[in-house]
């Protein structure tokens, strides 16, 4: 995967907090990986903030925070690197400070932009201005991974510039790890469902303890609950549901590999991921040999699909995620087909097997003018 003759050095940046076992750390992790996989390339620097936050961040400590990393960005900035970031609304200076030493850069979008602001600047997020400003940085980047096939049309349309060289490369999973977690003791003796990841309103934590109360939910079945958010208090001291905060991400594998089924129940009617999305969830539970009971918002089907270890249910009804439960729960032989259509499909998604991509992008980038 040779990129050029001469070597590449390439800076990475995440502006969202990347700790270990949340979404935006498996990220970085994994993208980390495809550039050591590519010949030629040398990561210069890692520009994040891994280290977990106590509670609910303080507003002028998540200022100081982003203040710094925005800092540290520009800072890096040098003709003949290559910025390779996570695309964040307040990425725009540093984007543009890159761009204006002749530097090149290379952003990968997750989701609207608007995701993030929903998320974490809800007070801005409906401002004209903040919109306009948080797509500006890949309006001038030089080039943009969707990292889900259903988000490339929604970018191609209203996020690039004419210029920007677009390609889509889905985010991956880290195999081995997943691996290593199925041979390891169970962490339960008794069967148990399991939710991991971040407890926010979108992801469909409400839907998902109220089927824990269900009729049509199988009795003495608990529902594991790794990691933490705004929406803790739904799963806090809730009958039938065992909520473990947030592990290292080694020991939320581990959960969810002997898991009897996962879940992903976001809302259809939350604007974050509203133009579609795969959740590692979806992909990290076909890598552990689990089936996973998925909400038919947007983009959640095609994943379904591609991977063939997903039921799909109606979002925001709890009584439709409690009878998919109940139906593997009665159905061992379709919950070990489902299982095994994960395992066979989700090689593709190993971090490494998008490298070739990444490396082709990397190589036209650096040869545009």
């Amino acid at each position: 995967m040779n990129v050029e003759p001469r070597e590449l050095r390439v800076v990475v940046m995440w502006m969202e907090r990347a700790v270990d076992g949340s979404a935006a750390g498996a990220h970085l992790r994994g993208t980390v990986v495809r550039l050591q996989a590519i010949q030629g390339v040398s990561i210069e620097r890692v520009i994040a903030d891994t280290a977990a936050a106590d509670g609910r961040e303080p507003y002028l400590t998540k200022g100081k925070r982003l203040l710094l990393l925005i800092l540290s960005g520009m800072l890096a900035a040098r003709r003949g690197r290559v910025l390779v970031a996570r695309a964040h609304p307040l990425m725009f200076a540093v984007v543009l400070l890159w761009k204006l030493v002749g530097a090149k850069v290379v952003l990968s979008v997750q989701g609207s932009l608007d995701d993030v602001g929903e998320n974490e600047y809800r007070w801005l997020a409906k401002s004209r201005l903040f919109r306009s400003y948080s797509v500006a940085s890949t309006r001038i980047a030089d080039g943009v991974i969707a990292g889900a096939p259903v988000l490339y049309e929604h970018i191609r349309d209203h996020m690039i510039g004419r210029k920007t060289i677009l390609v889509s490369i889905a985010n991956g999973v880290f195999l081995e790890e997943f691996g290593a977690a199925r041979s390891t003791p169970r962490p339960m003796k008794n069967p148990y469902a399991v939710f991991v990841g971040n407890l926010a309103s979108w992801q469909g934590v409400e839907t998902m303890t109220l089927a824990v109360a269900e009729p049509s939910w199988p009795p003495n079945l608990p529902l594991v609950v790794v990691g933490d958010g705004t929406e803790r208090h739904r799963v806090a001291n809730r009958t039938g549901i065992i909520w473990l905060g947030r592990l290292p991400s080694a020991e939320a594998a581990r959960w969810l590999a002997h898991a009897y089924c996962a879940f992903s129940l976001k809302r259809s009617d939350s604007a974050v991921g509203a133009h579609g999305y795969w959740p590692f969830k979806l992909i990290e539970s076909a890598a552990a040999g689990v089936p996973i009971i998925c909400s038919n918002a947007k983009g959640m089907e095609e994943g379904a699909r591609q991977l063939g270890h997903a039921v799909v249910v109606q979002a925001e009804s709890p009584s439709a995620a409690a009878e998919a439960v109940r139906d593997l729960y009665e159905d061992n032989k379709a919950r070990a087909r489902l299982a095994e259509n994960g395992l066979e499909n989700v090689e593709q998604f190993a971090w490494d097997a998008g490298a070739p991509a990444l490396a082709e992008l990397l190589k036209a980038v650096h040869r545009s003018g």
